[in-house]
C-alpha cells in the first residue's frame, strides 16, 4: 500500500500565465492530456498565491492533480493517487512520453518532463541519496534485519540487482555486489598485504576482513563498536563477509568488540606499529566549514590513525566519500595536510554498484623526514615505490614547460647524472612528479599557478600534456584527471586519437577519459572494427550460412570449435581468420573493461548500429563479439563489474558469459526460469517499445534463442520476429 506522486512540468510563454483569459485556456487545454490517466477531473480550487503565481487543485474518483503555475512561465503539476500494489503504476514511463509529446505539440513548449511515480510511505522503504543528495531508489522487496542498538539503527535490505545491502542510520554501507568497494579501500593489485600487520577501525560488515585474510597477512586485528552488526551480517551478508566472523579469534586474526578511538590511545602509548592501519568508519561530512562533532571525531581517528603506521613503509588507508562532493574533499585534504607527524598521500576512486556513484579512497604515508608536505595526487604507484615528493628546482619545472623541452630535459639528466632515464625509479625521484602534474592540473583547470616564478599558459601546457600520456605510463591517473578538465575542442584529443591509430600505447585509465570525453574517437574505432566484419562478410559467401553463436569465439584469435556442428564443408576456402574476434587488438575493449560508464556507452552506440543495420548478420556477429571480448577482458567478471550500468534482466542474460557456463544446457539451468520471467515483466509493459526492447537484448545475447524457442516462449510472445532476424 502506498500513495503514488507523479510530476508534470513544462514551461509555456509566461504571457499565459500572467494573463487570466490565456490562464484559464492552459488549464482547459492541459486536463484533457491527464484525464486519459485520470478520468474526468472536477475544479476543486482555484487562487493566486504570493508572488503573482497561481494555483489550482482538480479531482477524479481516484486521483488528484495539483497545477502550480509560477510567473516565469513554469507549469509544475502533481498527479497523486493510492494503489494496495506498491509496484502498480498508473501512468507508465511510456505513457508519460506520449504526455511530454501531447504538451510540446499543444503548447509549443521548451521544456517538458514526466517523472516516475514517487512511492509515498510505501512498507519498505526504497529511497536513499548519494553523497551529494541526488535520489536514488532501489529495487528492494525485503527488509530482512532491522534493530536499533544503543549506536544507531542496523537495516538490511534485500534489492534485485545488489543482493542484500546493509543499511546504517538510513544510509547504505555495503551490498552484497560491492566487492568493488572493498577492493578500492584495500587498493587490491597494487599493495601487498602478506606478511603484514594490519588494524581495521569499523569494518563490521566484515568484508574487508574477508578479503584481506585471502591476501595471508601476518594478522589482522578488526575493532567494531557495535555487535548487531557484525551478527546481523554473518547470517545476511554470507557472500561478502564469508565465515570470518563465525569466530572473533582466529589463526591469523582476532574482532574486538569496543570503541576503536580508545583502543587506538592504548596502542599510542604501548608504542605499537602496523604495516597497515584501515579506518571503514564514517564518510567524509558534507558541511560548509570542517567544523562540527563528525569533523572533530575524523580528526581524531586521522590523527590517531596516522601515529599506528611505520614510518615510512607503513600505510594508513581510508574510504572519503563520492567524488562529485569536490568541496568536501578538499576540506578533508586540508585536514590531512595539518597532520603531525606529516604525510603524503595519494587518492583513487573506483564505481561502487549499490552506491550508484564513484567513490573515493586515499592512501597516506607518514612522511618524518620530508621538508614539505600536502595533498599529493597521483598514481598509487608512484606512492608505493616511495619517491621524493617534495617540491623540485624550479629550472626543472621550467624546462618541461617549454614546447619540445620533454626530450632535452631526458638527455640532459642521462649527462648529469650519469644513468640511463630508462630507470624508472631515478626518473621519479628526479622529475618529482607530483608537483608538476598538480602544476598542470591547477593551470589547466583555470587555476593560478606559478612555476619558477612565472604564470604558466594553458596552450604550453597542452603541448606536453600528450607526450606525459604516452611516456609515463605509472602517472596515468594523474594525467587522465588532467584529461577531464580539458575543454572539447583541446588539440590534445585529436593527437591522443591519433597515437592510438598508430598503434602507440596508452594507459587505459587515459583511452577510458579519451574515448568518454571525446565521442568522435569512441565512434570511430568502433565503425572501423565494424567494417572488418562487413568485409570480412562480403568475401566469404558461406559467412552468412554459419549462423556462429558466441561460443564458437574465442577472444584473442583462437576457436573453442574448429567448425560449428554441420558445417563440416567450412573448412574449404574458409580462413581460420575470418572466425577470430576482430576485437582482440581494439582499445576501445580495453578500456570498456576497465569503465563501467564506456561500456554502457558503446552497448548504446552498437545497439543503434543494429537497429539502423536492421539486424545485419555481420553487426549482430561484431556486436556480440564485443561482449564476449570484454568479458575476457574483466576476468569472466562482468556481472559483477556492471551491475548498476545494466538492467536486471540483462544482468541475468550475460550470466551465462560472466559465469563461462556450458550455452547448451541452459534449459536446465536455474537462470531459465529467472531470465523467462524477466522477459515476460518487460513484455507486460505492453506497446511496440517494450516488444524492441526485448528484440535487442536478445539479439545481444543470442545463445539464449534456441532455449526460448523450445519452451514456446518466442512463438508466444513475439511470434518468432527475433528468430525471423537470423
Amino acid at each position: 500500500m502506498a500513495g503514488h506522486s507523479v510530476p508534470v512540468d513544462f514551461r509555456v510563454n509566461p504571457a499565459k500565465i500572467s494573463n487570466p483569459v490565456e490562464r484559464k485556456t492552459l488549464i482547459q487545454d492541459f486536463l484533457p492530456i491527464l484525464e486519459p490517466f485520470t478520468g474526468p477531473l472536477t475544479e476543486m480550487s482555484m487562487c493566486e498565491v504570493a508572488g503573482g503565481n497561481h494555483f489550482a487543485l482538480y479531482s477524479s474518483d481516484s486521483m488528484t492533480v495539483s497545477i502550480k503555475m509560477y510567473n516565469n512561465g513554469l507549469v509544475s503539476a502533481t498527479v497523486e493517487y493510492y494503489t494496495e500494489n506498491v509496484n502498480k503504476h498508473k501512468i507508465l514511463n511510456d505513457d508519460g512520453r506520449r504526455i511530454e509529446k501531447q504538451l510540446r505539440e499543444k503548447f509549443d513548449c521548451s521544456v517538458t518532463k514526466v517523472l516516475p511515480a514517487i512511492k509515498r510511505t510505501p512498507p519498505i522503504n526504497p529511497y536513499f541519496t548519494t553523497s551529494d543528495d541526488r535520489i536514488l531508489e532501489y529495487d528492494v522487496d525485503k527488509l530482512v534485519f532491522e534493530e536499533k542498538t544503543e549506536f544507531q539503527k542496523v537495516q538490511i535490505y534485500h534489492t534485485k540487482s545488489f543482493g542484500n545491502m546493509l543499511v546504517l542510520d538510513d544510509l547504505q554501507n555495503l551490498a552484497e555486489s560491492d566487492t568493488a568497494y572493498t577492493h578500492g579501500l584495500m587498493s587490491k593489485g597494487v599493495e601487498s598485504y602478506e606478511g603484514k600487520e594490519v588494524l581495521i577501525l569499523g569494518g563490521g560488515d566484515g568484508a574487508l576482513l574477508w578479503e584481506l585474510l585471502k591476501e595471508k597477512p601476518k594478522f589482522v586485528t578488526m575493532i567494531d563498536i557495535d555487535d548487531t552488526v557484525m551478527r546481523s551480517c554473518r547470517k545476511h551478508l554470507r557472500s561478502a563477509c564469508g565465515d570470518c566472523m563465525d569466530n572473533y579469534d582466529g589463526a591469523n586474526y582476532k574482532i574486538i568488540v569496543g570503541d576503536a578511538i580508545a583502543y587506538m590511545q592504548d596502542y599510542i602509548k604501548e608504542g605499537r606499529l602496523f604495516d597497515y592501519v584501515f579506518a571503514d568508519l564514517t564518510d567524509v561530512p558534507i558541511s560548509p566549514t570542517p567544523r562540527g562533532e563528525l569533523w572533530d571525531f575524523m580528526r581524531t581517528v586521522i590523527g590517531s590513525g596516522t601515529k599506528l603506521i611505520k614510518p615510512a613503509t607503513g600505510k594508513y588507508m581510508t574510504h572519503a566519500t563520492g567524488i562529485q562532493c569536490s568541496s568536501a574533499l578538499k576540506m578533508f585534504e586540508e585536514q590531512m595536510a595539518k597532520l603531525e607527524p606529516p604525510v603524503s598521500f595519494t587518492r583513487t576512486s573506483c564505481h561502487v554498484p549499490s552506491f550508484m556513484e564513484k567513490w573515493c579512497f586515499y592512501q597516506s604515508t607518514s612522511e618524518l623526514h620530508t621538508s614539505s608536505r600536502g595533498p599529493v595526487r597521483n598514481d598509487t604507484h608512484l606512492a608505493e615505490a616511495g619517491e621524493d615528493v617534495r617540491k623540485p628546482p624550479a629550472h626543472n619545472i621550467e624546462r618541461v614547460r617549454k614546447k619540445g623541452s620533454y626530450r632535452r630535459l631526458k638527455s640532459d639528466w642521462r649527462v648529469t647524472t650519469g644513468v640511463s632515464c630508462m630507470d624508472i625509479d631515478i626518473w621519479r625521484s628526479h622529475i618529482a612528479l607530483p608537483h608538476l602534474l598538480n602544476t598542470l592540473v591547477q593551470v589547466v583547470r583555470g587555476e593560478e599557478a606559478v612555476v619558477g616564478g612565472r604564470s604558466v599558459s594553458q596552450d604550453q601546457l597542452e603541448d606536453i600534456l600528450p607526450h606525459l600520456c604516452l611516456s609515463l605510463p605509472a602517472c596515468s591517473l594523474s594525467c587522465a584527471d588532467l584529461l577531464h578538465s580539458l575543454p572539447d575542442d583541446s588539440s590534445v584529443w585529436g593527437e591522443l586519437e591519433a597515437a592510438l591509430v598508430s598503434k602507440k600505447l596508452l594507459h587505459c585509465d587515459i583511452t577510458s577519459v579519451l574515448y568518454l570525453r571525446h565521442c568522435p574517437a569512441l565512434e570511430r574505432e568502433a565503425l572501423r572494427v565494424l567494417e572488418l566484419y562487413v568485409d570480412v562478410e562480403s568475401q566469404n559467401p558461406w559467412w552468412q550460412d554459419e549462423r556462429l553463436s558466441i561460443s564458437h569465439f574465442k577472444p584473442h584469435g583462437r576457436l573453442l570449435c574448429a567448425d560449428p556442428p554441420g558445417r563440416e564443408h567450412s573448412k574449404a576456402g574458409a580462413p581460420d581468420e575470418c572466425k577470430v574476434n576482430l576485437w582482440a587488438d581494439s582499445p576501445l575493449v580495453e578500456a570498456s573493461g576497465h569503465t563501467g560508464e564506456l561500456f554502457t556507452r558503446c552497448l548504446e552506440f552498437l545497439g543503434n548500429v543494429l537497429w539502423k543495420t536492421h539486424f545485419s548478420f555481420s553487426a549482430v556477429v561484431a556486436c556480440r563479439d564485443y561482449l564476449a571480448q570484454v568479458t575476457e577482458e574483466v576476468e569472466g567478471e562482468l556481472y559483477q563489474s556492471f551491475p548498476s550500468m545494466l538492467s536486471h534482466l540483462a544482468y541475468l542474460l550475460t550470466l551465462p558469459l560472466a559465469t563461462h557456463q556450458d550455452q547448451g544446457d541452459l534449459r536446465r539451468s536455474s537462470l531459465f526460469p529467472l531470465v523467462k520471467k524477466g522477459l515476460q515483466e518487460e513484455l507486460a509493459e505492453g506497446g511496440e517499445a517494450a516488444r524492441e526492447k526485448v528484440c535487442a537484448m536478445l539479439c545481444f545475447f543470442p545463445f539464449w534463442l534456441p532455449v526460448l524457442r523450445k519452451c514456446g516462449f518466442l512463438k508466444s510472445y513475439l511470434a518468432d520476429t527475433v528468430c525471423d532476424i537470423f
